[in-house]
Parts: structure tokens; sequence; C-alpha cells
């Protein structure tokens, strides 16, 4: 059985710790494309390039000569590979080479004999020029399909098809959902890629997004260029996969996080990786085609991995969109796709961002006004009652008493503000009513600010007793139990399962398996967290929102603050 933990989040983006027995990945991973009659990259290179994760197509192992060797070792002892090895069925193999001999069950059982971590079965691909009934059609073969590889196999990947009607997309998730698979992959979509039809993509994988359950990981099905990667992720996809490193350099062609570049156009190499350091683009000019095959897969390879590490490292440091919208300028119809996603699936990207960061937003285009940390701040906004505003956009009017918090705090716009002084009173009443609410500020009364060295307030008094602390990288009010009382009608609950109040009344955080909710909670927010019969245990801040709540089984939920012992 996988088990799945939410490690760290931003945008619609998550870090995954995926774990079964040994083998471990995290997400946001590339599964590396591997073919037995033709590794342009032996496997030792592949993990001393940082792969985590391989993929093979089991179509092509069950043709191949190595087949009574791969049935006998198992894929794990073939390919001297200890970590987690997916097999893909052949779907799009067979569509690309007008392939007609089908045999679902033959292929799933042969998955399950050589050991495969991850079983796909043999969906029917859907083309985007398939009209309604033709699709509808072939996603029902799908279903049949998979439910035969489940009955084989047990636990498997659910193949997503549905070609370009989102109405059988949804179709498939619901189903899909049902299933409980290991993975959720959306296939149908390399011809999108192809012709830079990122528009329709994002479409698809949003409109199957909001429908799939939040605890079990989306694999793009073909999606593997870099200049993808940040994009995708930011809208929730977890899992890619790649031949582009050899495809690519067969072709020669070099791969960067923004575009693919012909090799005989290159006078430098625009990296610094071990093949580009080493040589130039006249050094692989000039030698045999096998060799210079190798060494564009060894870059290529490295760019990939390298913005997979990127991309984790953004959504760390919560820098996700930042780098979003520096590769959305690589295509102009990336960028066009951004926009389209942002102002479509809004409500999806306010759910699952988190609000507040510890980090500013900074402006780079139309689409930063979009972002739904600006949507959210927006929307609070509208809570606030103040005689004296600044208008900035692209918030609007901001009450001048307000700035010192977030997203205002540290947005950097075209726009540029002398320092103001600030009355903190005002200021904390603003808070208030911003981060809970209208008239949550009338909840807190006979208030005092203790104010630190930097000038800023740090805790908040009510009647002499501390009340929480004012964050000095958001400018929000963290409330303690006391806290919490008092503001206790304007904050959202989530509930622990009796079971677990014990633990939870001693831990730091609060696993989502004992927990559940009835309020719409997003990450970042602060949140009470009592028992199912009523009391006060604790407080804290979310790290999930509603919907994941009440359905992982894994990891942390509530980082909890505050508890009655």
């Amino acid at each position: 059985m996988l088990n799945f933990e939410l490690l760290s989040r931003d945008a619609a983006g998550r870090i995954f710790k995926i774990k079964e027995g040994d083998k471990k990945i995290r997400t946001p991973t590339i599964a590396i494309v591997v073919n037995p009659n033709k590794m342009t990259l032996s496997i030792k290179e592949l993990k001393k390039a940082g792969v985590d994760l391989i993929i093979t197509n089991a179509y092509i192992l069950m043709k191949s000569k190595y087949r009574e060797e791969i049935e006998k070792k198992g894929l794990h002892r073939f390919f001297k590979w200890k970590n987690f090895i997916y097999t893909d069925s052949g779907t799009y193999q067979m569509f690309s080479r007008d392939i007609k001999e089908i045999d679902n069950a033959l292929i799933v059982k042969f998955q399950k004999k050589i050991k495969s971590d991850f079983v796909t079965p043999v969906d029917v691909f859907t083309l985007p020029t398939d009209d309604y009934k033709t699709s509808e059609k072939k996603l029902g073969e799908t279903f049949k399909r998979v439910e035969k590889a489940r009955e084989i196999v047990g636990e498997i990947v659910f193949p997503i098809q549905g070609g370009m009607h989102l109405s059988l997309r949804k179709k498939a998730c619901l189903v899909a959902n049902s299933y409980e698979p290991k993975i959720f992959a959306i296939g149908g979509i390399v011809p999108l890629m192809n012709e830079y039809r990122y528009k329709e993509l994002l479409d698809i994988i949003l409109t199957c997004k909001v429908n799939l359950k939040p605890n079990i990981p989306v694999h793009a099905f073909g999606a593997g260029h870099p200049m993808t990667f940040a994009l995708l992720t930011a809208c929730g996809v977890d899992i890619f996969d790649s031949a582009m490193y050899s495809l690519a350099a067969y072709e020669e062609r070099y791969l960067t996080p923004y575009g693919t570049k012909r090799l005989d156009k290159l006078i430098e190499f625009p990296c610094s990786c071990e093949v580009c350091s080493k040589h130039s683009p006249k050094d692989l000019k000039e030698m045999d085609k096998k060799e210079r095959e190798k060494l564009l897969a060894k870059h290529n390879l490295h760019a990939i991995i390298e913005e997979i590490k990127r991309v984790r490292q953004a959504i760390v440091e919560n820098a996700l969109w930042e780098l979003v919208q520096i590769r959305a300028r690589s295509h102009v119809n990336i960028l066009k796709a951004l926009l389209f996603a942002l102002k479509k699936y809004k409500k999806y990207f306010v759910e699952n961002d988190v609000f507040p960061k510890p980090r500013g937003i900074n402006y780079s285009g139309k689409e930063t006004e979009m972002r739904p940390e600006i949507v959210k701040s927006k929307q609070k906004l509208k809570n606030v009652k103040s005689k004296s505003f600044v208008e900035i956009k692209p918030f609007g009017k901001v009450p001048k008493n307000l700035l010192s918090t977030y997203p205002f705090l540290h947005f950097q716009g075209m726009q540029e503000f002398e320092e103001r002084e600030v009355n903190w009173k005002s200021y904390f009443k603003l808070l208030l009513e911003y981060q809970f609410g209208k008239n949550a500020s009338k909840a807190v009364k006979n208030f005092e600010l203790e104010i630190a060295k930097t000038g800023k307030p740090r805790y908040v008094f009510s009647n002499g007793e501390r009340i929480g602390t004012i964050s000095a990288e958001t400018g929000f009010f963290l409330p303690n139990l006391r806290g919490v009382q008092l503001l206790k009608n304007f904050m959202k609950k989530v509930y622990v399962k009796k079971e677990a109040e014990r633990f939870v009344r001693k831990s730091k955080y609060a696993l989502a398996k004992f927990l559940y909710t009835k309020d719409k909670i997003t990450p970042g927010e602060e949140v009470i967290i009592i028992s199912e019969d009523g009391k006060l245990i604790g407080c804290g801040k979310s790290i999930l929102n509603a919907k994941e709540i009440n359905s992982f089984q894994r990891g942390n939920a509530i980082k909890v603050r505050d508890s009655i012992y």
C-alpha cells in the first residue's frame, strides 16, 4: 500500500513524499523513460544524474528480445533499479504505430508478473479530433479494461481519457475516484503539447484536478519538456514522464527550460553541466553521431532534472508563481494558457494556494493581477471599513493603516510609496476585519499592543492577558487559546475524532486522518481545533484545505500553536 504525505505546497503544486517499503520518491518528479532495446544512457548514468523514478513500456518489453530474462528476474533485478518502476501499457505506441493487436488482460498480467510498482491498463487513446460520441465509446471501453485490470492486479494506475470533451473528462474522474488507484494518469494530451495547444491542455488538466480526489498523485502522460514543468506543477500535476532527453538528442535538439535549440544553430552552450562545460557546439558537431547523441542526451537529462529541482525549491520558498511567470515568457501560448487558467479556474487556485505567505509578490505583468493571493486579498478588503485609503494597483483602495500586512507588506509593484507612520491600534482593528471577517474587531476589546525593537507590534494583550502574536513575516494575527475564545465566532473549525484527542493536545501537529471539517478552509488559515462534542482543544494554522482534510489518510493537517492539556 502506497503512503502519501504532503511536505510542502505553493499555488496548487505539492511536494508529496510517496513511500512503499524501502522505495520512496518526492513529487513533483519525472519518470524517465527507459527502453532496453535502445539505452541511450545507462541506468548508472540515470542514477548519477539524480533520476529517482523510471518508466518503461510493457508492450515494448513483451516484444523485446529480453522478455524471457525480464520475466525471470523481474523489472528491478533486470534494470538493477531498487526504487519505483512504473510501466506504461503501450497505449500511445500502439496508437502512433497503428498496432491493432491489443490484449489488455495479457499486458496487465505481464506487468504483474514482472513486478511493476505501477501497473497501467491498456486504455483507448482518444484523439483531440474525436467527436463526443466516439470519445464516449472509447471511454466506456477504457472503463471495462480498467475493471479487468483491477481484477487481475488490485491497485492500478487509472488512465483518464475523454478527449477534448470536458464533461467526459469529469465523468472519468468521478469513476476514477471510486477505484482509489495508486495514481491518476491524464492521457490523450500528447498531441496538444506537440501542437503547443497549452490553453486546451490546461483546460483538461484543471477540469480533472477539480474533480479528482486530492490525496492521490496526478500524472500528466507524455509531459516531458522542462519549460512546462512549473506551469503544470502550479496546476496540480505531481508526476511527469519523459523520453524527450533521448528523442531530442537523436534529432540533435538541445533542451533548455525556456525552449528547444537546434545544435546546428548554437555557437555556445547556455549551460554549465558536465557536457556543456567540457565541450562546445563545434566539438559535438565534429563527433560521430552515436557519441554526439549520447552527450546531447546527458545534457537534456540534466536540463530536465535541474528544472524539476528548481520547481521543488520554488514550492518550498513559496515562489512557484514567480517561476511560472518567468517560464510563461518562453512561449506566447504558455502565457495565454496561464491567463486563461487563472481566470476560468480562479476558485480552484484560491482554494489550494497558501494565504498568507512569508514572502512578497513581484509584479511582472497582467497575470500577476490574477494571482490567487491578490484575488483573495481583494475579497478580504471588502470586509474592511476605513476613512483613509491609498490606491495600489492591482488591489484598489487599501487602508493606509493596513499596509503592514500581507500581501501589501512586501508587494513589489510599479508604484513607489513613502514610509508612513502607522497608528498600530487602528492597524490591529483593521487587521481583525481583514483576516477574520466583518465585525471581528468588535470581539476583541480593551486590547494593548507591545511594540518590539523593530517599531512594529509583537504581542497583543486584552485586559492584561496575552491573546496572541503579530507575525513579523506576514503581519497577520496569530491567536493563542485566549485569543481564539474571543474570536471563536469568526474562525473556522476543525473537528478531532475522539480517539485522537489526547494525541492532538500533546502534539505540535494534528494528523489529517483524525480530522474533519464542515468549513471552507484554505491552506494558511488560522483555525480552531475542537472535539466532536464541541470542547476546545487547541488552535493553529491549517496546512491543508477542507477537501484535503476530509480525504487525506496520512500526514499533518494542522500546525498546532496552542492546546489544552
